[in-house]
């Protein structure tokens, strides 16, 4: 595929369905995102999967247990901002 061609049939997805995402399918994506540029590879991908509503509370969890601030709380996915406001465990972001 052309890249003319990719980016004139880019598309921005703003809903999603409820459907899970095959385990295998996710590895897999991992896996061929840590090919993806970072700056030099001077910092190397970190990622954090979380398939089940227990694994989601015991990570928000461990983030606001960790810190009651977190310095790049607006980093943070808008999906997991929102779960964690949700359950009334947001940590008050500085900067």
């Amino acid at each position: 595929m052309s890249i003319a061609k990719t980016i004139r049939e880019r598309r921005s997805i703003r809903t999603f369905n409820r459907n899970p995402v095959p385990r295998e399918l996710v590895i897999q994506l991992l896996n061929d995102a840590v090919w993806a540029p970072n700056h030099g590879l001077r910092e190397p991908w970190r990622f954090i999967y979380v398939d089940s509503e227990d694994g989601k509370v015991r990570l928000v969890d461990l983030i606001t247990a960790t810190s009651g601030s977190l310095k790049r709380y607006r980093l943070l996915p808008p999906k997991l901002k929102e779960f964690m406001r949700n359950r009334g465990s947001t940590p008050s972001p500085s900067s």
